[in-house]
């Protein structure tokens, strides 16, 4: 009895250990909606959200240029570390034109990386150390926080999605222009510019179908993301200004 005790207690602390990345990650989360519902009305987030970014850009920059003299060679091929450069500069700089590109990909990335840790955080447990672990969460944070941000402070214009996707074509590009500069592991932009492993067939017409299927796939489900978040963008939007207006009534009566 007692050795199926201590069996039990091994096993509960064996899976909390596992487990440990993706609790990390949801309470980062959690800490990051509550940043962005305390701030949303503090009046210096843009002045912060400018030191931060320069910070951001900054800091990558040097460290890319380190590990380059060091002969590491380190080129971001990544969605997420080519945003950490994309979102920095717009924000740093202010290219309002371009607000959109910066809160997509924000948000996009922010929560992808979050939603990836907190389901399945305990299958890179032995890939990833817990001081890349924190610095994804804060690079990422910062992602989601700045995107969070612009897409509920500006309206964007419809008829500029095509930013977006000239974003995203140009990030695959280059992705696929230096991916295999450096040994690299397993990584997100791979499923999408080395579709080999869904060669699952001798025929090779087959497996240009099944490649062509998995790219048309894609592509509506990045067409879908354009429109939701161009949907709740211009519907959160108008929402703020007819709260406005009924407020401005209120007051007056």
């Amino acid at each position: 009895m007692f050795f199926y005790n201590t069996t039990i207690i091994h096993y509960i602390i064996v899976k909390e250990e596992k487990m440990i990345y993706n609790i990390i990650s949801l309470l980062s989360f959690l800490i990051i909606v509550l940043i962005c519902c305390i701030t949303k009305r503090f009046k210096y987030n843009n002045i912060i959200l400018q030191s931060i970014s320069v910070i951001i850009f900054l800091s990558k920059l040097f460290e890319y240029i380190v590990n380059n003299i060091q002969g590491n060679i380190t080129i971001p091929v990544e969605i997420s570390t080519i945003s950490y450069f994309i979102v920095s500069i717009i924000i740093a700089f202010k290219i309002e034109k371009m607000y959109n590109i910066a809160s997509f990909f924000g948000i996009v990335c922010g929560l992808g990386y979050f939603l990836f840790y907190i389901i399945l955080g305990f299958t890179v447990e032995n890939e990833i150390t817990t001081k890349g672990l924190i610095e994804g969460i804060f690079c990422h944070g910062y992602l989601l926080i700045t995107g969070i941000y612009i897409f509920t402070q500006e309206k964007f214009n419809k008829e500029k999605h095509y930013y977006l996707w000239i974003t995203i074509l140009g990030i695959i590009s280059w992705s696929m222009v230096f991916f295999d500069i450096e040994q690299r592991g397993i990584t997100f932009i791979y499923y999408i510019i080395k579709p080999t492993y869904l060669f699952v067939s001798e025929q090779m017409i087959i497996n240009v179908a099944i490649i062509m299927t998995y790219y048309i796939i894609i592509l509506i489900l990045f067409y879908t993301l354009i429109k939701l978040f161009y949907r709740f963008n211009n519907k959160l939007y108008d929402n703020k200004i007819q709260y406005k207006k009924i407020k401005k009534i209120i007051n007056f009566y």
